[in-house]
């Protein structure tokens, strides 16, 4: 049995937010350990928050989104659910948690007044009790995860644009040195703060940038995700920079109505198949540089660190799918796609692959290693191509540079003339050989 939403004004009948919900990443473990172990009211504002409605057995959760599909299903997975806009909940709650991971123009509806994003965190906080916590996720003007991308306009044709040209919302987000006057104007007392890379979206690693101890770590994160995660790359040159507080996609703020500090880890990354994290980097760089024997080794040490073959599976398909259709990520054909490559992959790690993973005739005995002097057969034989045409091309150079100081040293037009007749295209000669033959 579950209940009906709850509507409290501001609901959206036919608008739903969660199917383009972006995952929370590592924003999960960071919302979570901000949230107080006596905490016993929870208000889940907002789509992005709604994902966390599992995380708190034994507590009274109630979940906020305003599309009525969204509290009709959350309804069905057993939730408490309110339907409506965030400026509907009533003031005075007394929620001892809210967590809001959405920007303004995502929890309110067009029947909201305009709310910029530090009034929103103000009407946030008057769900609280009195010493009550708001996590809220707040994004940035100038995050690595916009500079990275095209800035577009928004589509004012688009539904999701409706708050676009309304007063009262934001023109842009915030920089990080307006923050606190954000909390200040909202009546709020910061008690903890960390930095969010590359992007809201993509929530790699939270981290607190003043701590020098976690560079190498979130270094190491953010390389692992280059490849999938817009922004990364940028956010490794932020971190590096020692910029990563101002060029952060977004900042997760925890604070209150009271002054109060609380202790949180100081950096949370994003879950990585096991045994994968820490070699994910050489096994690309070996894969790049088509280095079989370092990859037969590297695929036999990520084999050995699995907890079991599911593990090692699941760690190869997350490779696979992150070089194929890449050119020049492989030394495997380019058609091969990331099915594929994963049986190529097994079979460098000296495992057996079922029938059902690939379209086409099961291995036979030895085919790993039939197929390892494949492809180093291959790979010998386009070195030797390349080194061939490169020294064709270096005598033809030589050739070039013998004729043309031949013809800088001859007194004869001769020598100029038939250089002239080599390199001049064919429709010049005809036109040449035609105007002869007519003043002739």
């Amino acid at each position: 049995m579950h209940s009906d939403p709850h509507l409290i004004g501001g609901e959206m009948a036919s608008w739903a937010d969660l199917p383009d919900t972006a995952p929370l990443g590592a924003l999960e473990a960071a919302a979570l350990a901000a949230v107080p172990p006596s905490a016993a009211r929870i208000l889940l504002a907002g789509p992005r928050a709604s994902l966390l409605h599992n995380a708190f057995p034994g507590r009274a959760v109630d979940v906020l989104v305003r599309g009525v599909p969204d509290a009709e299903a959350l309804a069905e997975a057993g939730c408490a659910v309110l339907c409506g806009a965030l400026d509907r909940v009533p003031a005075g709650s007394a929620y001892d948690v809210v967590v809001l991971l959405d920007p303004p123009e995502t929890v309110l509806s067009p029947d909201s007044p305009g709310l910029s994003h530090g009034d929103t965190l103000g009407t946030a906080a008057d769900a609280l009790d009195d010493a009550g916590t708001l996590i809220a996720l707040v994004p940035n003007e100038i995050g690595v995860d916009v500079l990275a991308t095209e800035r577009r306009p928004h589509r004012l044709d688009d539904d999701s644009a409706w708050w676009v040209g309304t007063g009262g919302y934001d023109v842009r987000r915030p920089f990080h040195r307006e923050l606190r006057g954000l909390l200040s104007d909202a009546g709020l007392s910061l008690r903890a703060g960390r930095s969010v890379l590359p992007g809201a979206a993509d929530p790699v690693v939270v981290v607190d940038s003043r701590s020098e101890d976690d560079v190498t770590a979130t270094v190491e994160a953010l390389a692992a995700s280059v490849h999938v995660v817009p922004g990364a790359d940028r956010a490794v040159d932020a971190v590096e920079a020692g910029a990563t507080r101002d060029l952060a996609g977004a900042w997760l703020l925890v604070c209150g109505r009271t002054p109060g500090e609380i202790t949180l880890p100081t950096l949370f990354a994003a879950a990585e198949s096991g045994a994968l994290a820490s070699r994910r980097l050489p096994l690309l760089r070996a894969l790049r540089d088509g280095d079989l024997h370092r990859l037969r080794g590297l695929l036999a040490d990520l084999r050995s660190a699995g907890a079991d073959d599911t593990a090692y599976e699941a760690a190869l398909d997350d490779l696979a799918e992150q070089v194929a259709h890449r050119a020049g990520a492989h030394p495997f054909g380019p058609e091969l796609d990331a099915e594929q490559v994963v049986a190529e992959l097994r079979l460098l790690g000296g495992g057996s692959l079922p029938v059902a993973r690939v379209r086409r005739p099961a291995p036979v005995a030895e085919a790993g290693t039939s197929r390892e002097r494949e492809l180093e057969s291959a790979l010998r034989d386009r070195s030797a191509q390349v080194a061939s045409l490169h020294h064709k091309a270096s005598q033809q150079e030589r050739r070039i540079r013998a004729l043309e100081h031949a013809v800088a040293t001859s007194d004869s037009p001769w020598p100029r003339r038939t250089l002239l007749v080599m390199t001049a295209p064919t429709r010049r000669i005809v036109e040449a050989a035609r105007s002869r033959a007519r003043r002739g």
